[in-house]
């Protein structure tokens, strides 16, 4: 193998352990739904999800999950993440199907609580648990 071969690649090898340890410490020290359960871990007492774009469909409930955030095998750290699905679906059975725990945060429209993880009946994606009553 030429040099010239040798040190192409050894700059590529070099480029990629940089952008590895750059996208890693973006998702250590910037995940901002890591962020947002150590504001709600913390009794933070405002909505801290605030960028989910989804709104509650009628006769959903919004579900507030810490997920963890895996590479692979191994886990970062713990997210916060906000879903909607039916309001008669138990906690529980949201909690098995998205493999953290999950706790009912508004049940209906206009749901008023000291402490609300989810944004205004906002979430990040909508579960299809019909068959799940648990």
């Amino acid at each position: 193998m030429s040099p010239g071969v040798r040190g192409s690649i050894a700059v590529a090898i070099a480029a990629l352990c940089v952008r590895g340890l750059f996208e890693a410490a973006s998702v250590l020290v910037f995940c901002r739904e890591h962020q947002a359960w150590v504001t709600a871990h913390g009794g933070h007492p405002t909505p801290v999800l605030q960028r989910e774009y989804r709104v509650a469909r009628q006769g959903d409930g919004v579900f507030a999950c810490d997920r963890p955030h895996m590479a692979g095998p191994i886990v970062l750290h713990i997210d916060l993440r906000c879903y909607c699905a039916p309001a008669t679906v138990s906690p529980s059975a949201v909690s098995t199907y998205i493999g953290g725990p999950c706790t009912l945060d508004q049940a209906k429209p206009g749901d008023e609580r000291p402490v609300l993880q989810c944004r205004e009946r906002r979430c990040e994606d909508y579960l299809d648990l019909t068959n799940h009553p648990e």
